[in-house]
């Protein structure tokens, strides 16, 4: 069942995801308003915009892999362990702002990792 409807799942987490990367390109104020970001230094925004540059690459890869069924094995893997991660680094930071700012993100990264997991699992197992 999986396999049926896997380049639509991909083509959804793209989307969503490559959208979650370019809201941290946004303007200062419009990512201050999205994240509890505001204090950060010069080298606390280098780390936001490239985060945010990975993400979108993250996305792209997953637009790849959704249309080219040769490149999903590596390209599912890679961003599943980006999505465990992230997930992972939310959930560890319960009693912040970050974590309440992000944890509906990272909830659905982490559906998205398990899908993209199972899926690597049951077709090249």
């Amino acid at each position: 069942m999986i396999h049926v409807h896997i380049a639509a799942f991909l083509y959804l987490v793209s989307a969503l995801t490559a959208l979650a990367g370019t809201a941290a390109l946004l303007p200062r104020p419009m990512v201050t308003r999205l994240l509890p970001v505001a204090g950060l230094g010069p080298e606390g925004w280098f780390f936001v915009r490239h985060w945010a540059v990975l993400v979108v690459i993250c996305g792209a890869l997953l637009f790849w892999a959704a249309s080219d069924a040769s490149v999903r094995p590596t390209v599912l893997s890679l961003v599943a362990v980006e999505k465990f991660c992230f997930s992972g680094l939310v959930f560890t930071r319960r009693d912040t702002a970050i974590f309440h700012a992000l944890w509906p993100s990272a909830v659905a990264d982490l559906v998205a990792a398990l899908v993209l997991t199972i899926y690597v699992l049951k077709t090249h197992a």
